[in-house]
């Protein structure tokens, strides 16, 4: 049986975590017009495996090292996209790429993985499946689920940001986010 003060506490703590995912779904929104796919990047568990039992030692799938290699092997895998898709411009120019990584998948007898919305100009989207799962192939920890979709609503947006409930618990991976410097770089077709 719960107390007045236990009820208190578990409100205020769902109050808390609705707040904080509501924020990140609103920060998400103000790049909706130039999302044009929906990419689901899943990590390999026998590869993450083999790497922590390198060391000989136990490290769990969602411990802060474990998520630092999520997110480096995250960012080669975006930088070879954007080279992939704009070649050396990537570079020398401004930035087209949107890019917004969610972590999920890192509870116990879960796979880690990202969901991302990502916009790319009109012109790459017909290559932009191939590019995407030749890149993550040649990322360290890349899984074979690879899913790549066409943007259709903000449905999406909130099914990646299910798991943004919590301060302490890693969910968009602020470290490998990408805005365009122009909010024309990305344009979606009519």
């Amino acid at each position: 049986m719960r107390t007045t003060l236990q009820e208190t506490l578990v409100e205020n703590e769902n109050k808390r975590s609705q707040a904080f995912k509501a924020a990140h779904f609103e920060w998400l929104l103000q790049y909706e017009e130039q999302v044009t796919h929906a990419v689901t990047l899943t990590f390999d568990p026998k590869k993450v495996m083999a790497f922590t039992n390198t060391f000989n030692r136990s490290v769990a799938i969602n411990d802060k090292e474990m998520v630092e290699r999520y997110q480096e092997s995250l960012r080669h895998f975006i930088n070879r996209l954007n080279r992939a898709l704009y070649g050396n411009s990537a570079h020398r120019n401004a930035n087209r790429l949107l890019f917004v990584p969610v972590i999920e998948g890192l509870n116990n007898g879960e796979v880690p993985h990202y969901h991302c919305s990502v916009g790319i100009t009109k012109d790459r989207a017909g290559v932009f499946e191939e590019k995407v799962k030749a890149c993550w192939a040649q990322v360290p920890f890349a899984g074979f689920q690879i899913k790549v979709e066409p943007y259709r609503d903000a449905g999406w947006l909130g099914y990646s940001n299910k798991g943004s409930k919590f301060i302490n618990r890693p969910s968009i991976d602020w470290l490998n986010v990408r805005i365009p410097s122009s909010p024309n770089s990305v344009t979606i077709e009519s």
